[in-house]
């Protein structure tokens, strides 16, 4: 499965749910598709980061590893970044998107199921002044046809 599919279905789970659209300061009666794509990022690198248009967060895959015990498994890996004026804001973002991720099985264009599953997550720096940066790590497991 490309990882590409892997995104955009993880980008749909997240920016359908209002709680999530509104930590990242959109409205979600009347946000549009370009606002939502502006707010989460499907980019390793964030276009735009600034403090005017935080909170945001970036999507993209990560390389994953082959099963141990059965080299004909790759488990793939995708990484969310938050950005935001503090780390609690940003960390709360990550909060929703951990309790709508971990442990679920998204279905993805194409009738694909996968096993979604929460690895880790850390802070870092933003490099800009007035934005923290909160990252969270993601392991996709056992990507099958429904």
């Amino acid at each position: 499965m490309p990882a590409v599919d892997i995104i955009n279905g993880i980008w749909t789970v997240l920016m359908t749910n209002s709680a999530f659209l509104t930590s990242l300061g959109l409205n979600p009666g009347t946000a549009t598709t370009e606002q939502k794509s502006k707010k989460l990022q499907k980019e390793k690198e964030p276009e735009g980061l600034a403090t005017q248009n935080i909170p945001l967060g970036c999507i993209y895959p990560v390389p994953g590893l082959k099963k141990r015990w059965n080299y004909t498994i790759y488990e793939a890996e995708f990484q969310i970044d938050f950005y935001a004026a503090t780390l609690f804001a940003a960390m709360s973002s990550g909060k929703i998107a951990q309790n709508l991720l971990n442990n679920t099985t998204p279905t993805i264009p194409g009738g694909f199921v996968f096993e979604c599953e929460f690895l880790d997550d850390f802070a870092g720096a933003s490099e800009i002044v007035g934005i923290k940066k909160y990252s969270q790590r993601y392991m996709i497991n056992d990507i099958v046809v429904k």
